[in-house]
C-alpha cells in the first residue's frame, strides 16, 4: 500500500510538473479602426504572461506559425500584429524555443564619426550629433534623415566605408543615401525652446543611453546641453523610439531645471529650392515636407519630410528671424512646426520621420496621407489582452 500511494504521488506530480509546463496565454488583439493593421508593433506588459516572460517562449498566430518579439527595457513584450479592420485576432504565447530573428532596428553611437548617435528600421535611418562635433564648432543642431532603399540594417556598413574607406553616402551606391541638409535647424523632426520669439536650439547630445537595440525596436534617451530658458537652466531629455516597419519616430520630451510655463517647438526645416510643396493641417496636427534633395547633391527624387502632434499644438510655418542667417546662408527659409506651452512635470510625445520618393511614396499627397493614418492609429491603438488558456 505505501509503495503504491508514492508511486501514484509521482504520477500526480508529474502530470502537476507537466502541466505547468504547458502553460500558455491567449493574446487577443483588437482593432478599433475600419482600416486593415499590417505588421503594426503592438506590446503589452511582460507580467501578463507569468512566469513564462522570465523563460524562454514563443508567439504563434493563428496559423501556428510563429511571430517574432522583443522584450524592452521598460517590461514589454512587443511584435508584429496583423488584424483586419474593426475585428480581432488572438495569438499564443508558449514555451518553447524562439526561432532566431533577423535584426530590422538598429542603432549606436558612432565615436568614429564624431559621436554621432545614428539609427534605423527597415525604412528609413537618421543620426544625431554629439559632443566631438559640438567641439568642432560645426553648427549642425536638428536631426539628420537619410533614405533607405534597402530593407536590411545599413548604418554599419555606411559608417565603415565612409570613414574608413572615404567612400561617399552622399551619392546612392544601392541602399540609400544622405542627402539631407540639416544645419543650424531644427532639422528633421528635432525640438528646441521659443524665447522672445526665437528659437533656442539644442547642440546635439551630451550624454545618452541605448535602451533598446533590436530586433523590433530602437530606443535610446538623449540628455541635452544646458540652455537658459528665462531665469531657468534647463536640461531637454528625449526618449527616441523608433519600431520596426514605420517611418515615424516617437519622441518623449521631458525636462529639468524647468520652474515656470515655457514655449517649445518641434518641426522640419523647408528648404528654397522648394519653398511651398508642403502641407499643414491645423485639425490633424500634421505637417508634410517635399524636401528636393538638391542643396548639394545630385537630386534622387524627393525625401520627405513630416511630424504629427497631439491635440493642443499650435502648427504652422514659421519663417525664419533675421537672427537665423546662418540658416538662411544653408538654404532654409523657415520651418513647419508644432508649438506647445509645457509646465514643470510636463512630457511631450509627437512624432517625425522620413520617406523617399524612390521607394516609399510617389508624391506628397501619399505622404501626407499616410501621416494622417498615423495620426489616427496613435488615437486609435491596437487593445490587448491576456488570459491564461
Amino acid at each position: 500500500m505505501a509503495m503504491k500511494s508514492i508511486v501514484s504521488a509521482c504520477i500526480l506530480g508529474g502530470a502537476l510538473l507537466l502541466a505547468g509546463c504547458s502553460a500558455a496565454y491567449r493574446v487577443e488583439v483588437s482593432n478599433p479602426l475600419p482600416v486593415d493593421r499590417i505588421g503594426e508593433i503592438a506590446g503589452f506588459d511582460a507580467a501578463l504572461a507569468g512566469d513564462l516572460s522570465g523563460k524562454d517562449f514563443v508567439i504563434v498566430g493563428e496559423d501556428g506559425a510563429e511571430v517574432p518579439y522583443q522584450k524592452t527595457h521598460d517590461g514589454q513584450i512587443i511584435f508584429p500584429a496583423t488584424v483586419k479592420a474593426s475585428s480581432s485576432v488572438v495569438y499564443t504565447l508558449k514555451k518553447g524555443i524562439p526561432s532566431p530573428v533577423d535584426t530590422v532596428a538598429y542603432g549606436r553611437m558612432f565615436p568614429e564619426r564624431k559621436d554621432d548617435i545614428a539609427w534605423e528600421n527597415d525604412r528609413c535611418a537618421f543620426r544625431t550629433y554629439g559632443p566631438a562635433l559640438v567641439a568642432s564648432g560645426q553648427h549642425a543642431f536638428g536631426y539628420d534623415a537619410f533614405t533607405k532603399s534597402a530593407t536590411h540594417p545599413i548604418l554599419e556598413d555606411w559608417y565603415y566605408t565612409s570613414v574608413f574607406q572615404k567612400k561617399s553616402i552622399h551619392h546612392d551606391h544601392g541602399t540609400g543615401m544622405d542627402a539631407y541638409e540639416v544645419g543650424p535647424t531644427l532639422g528633421c523632426g528635432a525640438s528646441g525652446f521659443v524665447v522672445d520669439g526665437e528659437i533656442v536650439h539644442q547642440w546635439g547630445y551630451q550624454t545618452y543611453e541605448i535602451l533598446d537595440q533590436g530586433p523590433l525596436r530602437v530606443s535610446f534617451m538623449l540628455n541635452c546641453y544646458p540652455k537658459q530658458v528665462g531665469a531657468d537652466t534647463v536640461v531637454e531629455h528625449r526618449l527616441i523610439t523608433l519600431d520596426a516597419g514605420t517611418h515615424l519616430n516617437r519622441a518623449r520630451l521631458s525636462w529639468t531645471g524647468l520652474s515656470a510655463k515655457a514655449e517649445i517647438i518641434a518641426g522640419v526645416v523647408v528648404h528654397k529650392d522648394n519653398p511651398d510643396e508642403y502641407t499643414i493641417d491645423t485639425s490633424a496636427g500634421t505637417v508634410a515636407y517635399a524636401d528636393p534633395m538638391t542643396l548639394r547633391w545630385k537630386p534622387e527624387g524627393k525625401q520627405f519630410t513630416g511630424a504629427v502632434f497631439p491635440a493642443g499644438v499650435h502648427v504652422a510655418f514659421r519663417p525664419l528671424t533675421p537672427s537665423e542667417d546662418e540658416a538662411v546662408k544653408d538654404g532654409a527659409t523657415g520651418h513647419i512646426a508644432g508649438t506647445v506651452s509645457v509646465n514643470p512635470g510636463d512630457t511631450f510625445t509627437y512624432m517625425f520621420g522620413t520617406a523617399w520618393s524612390k521607394v516609399h511614396f510617389k508624391d506628397l499627397a501619399e505622404w501626407d496621407a499616410y501621416l494622417h493614418s498615423a495620426r489616427e492609429k496613435a488615437d486609435n491603438p491596437l487593445a490587448i489582452t491576456v488570459t491564461k488558456k
